[in-house]
């Protein structure tokens, strides 16, 4: 159970880490 748990919160964090690469690129996209 709690290694689920790990796995998910790991996974919920390199979600975040990816949204936050995508909104980078997004707004420096933007910039040009």
């Amino acid at each position: 159970m709690e290694k689920r748990v790990n796995s998910l919160e790991r996974a919920v964090r390199e979600m975040a880490e990816l949204n936050k690469v995508k909104a980078g690129i997004f707004s420096h996209l933007l910039l040009f």
